[in-house]
C-alpha cells in the first residue's frame, strides 16, 4: 500500500515579464504520526546534480481516509528545459517514496519549446530578383 502519492504537479509562470517559472505540486500522505516530513528530490540535469525541497503541510482530509496534504513550490531557472523529481515521506523512522513507479516524474518547462522566429519578406518582393551575397 502506498504511503505517499503525488496528486498534482505543473510548471507555472511566476512573472510574464521575466519568464520566471516554478514547479507547483501537491501530494497526499498517510497520517501515521503527527511528526512527518515530505521532501521533493529534484534535478534540472537528469540527476547529475540533485536538490531537495521540504514540502509544507496544507491540510488534513478530515474524513475516514485520515490523510494529510502537502504542497511544494520550487523556483525553476530560466535556462532550464525540464525538471525531474520524486517524493520522499519520512514518518515513524520509516522512509517511503513515490517515484512514479520507477519512472520518476518529469515536466518540461516553457524554455523547452523553442520560440518560433518568423521572418517576413516585403509583400512586393519578387523572388526572381532576390540575391544573396
Amino acid at each position: 500500500k502506498s504511503q505517499i502519492k503525488l496528486e498534482h504537479a505543473d510548471i507555472r509562470l511566476k512573472s510574464s515579464l521575466t519568464g520566471e517559472q516554478y514547479l507547483y505540486g501537491t501530494a497526499w500522505v498517510t497520517n501515521a504520526s503527527y511528526w512527518k516530513n515530505v521532501t521533493v528530490k529534484y534535478t534540472f540535469n537528469r540527476w547529475v546534480n540533485t536538490y531537495e525541497y521540504e514540502a509544507h503541510h496544507r491540510c488534513h482530509s478530515n474524513d475516514f481516509r485520515n490523510i494529510d496534504q502537502f504542497e511544494f513550490s520550487i523556483d525553476v531557472p530560466n535556462d532550464i528545459d525540464r525538471i525531474d523529481f520524486v517524493l520522499r515521506y519520512n514518518v515513524n523512522g520509516q522512509e517511503y517514496w513515490d517515484n512514479n513507479e520507477g519512472k520518476n516524474y518529469t515536466l518540461e518547462t516553457q524554455s523547452a519549446s523553442t520560440p518560433h522566429t518568423t521572418i517576413s519578406l516585403p509583400h512586393d518582393c519578387d523572388f526572381n530578383e532576390m540575391r544573396f551575397y
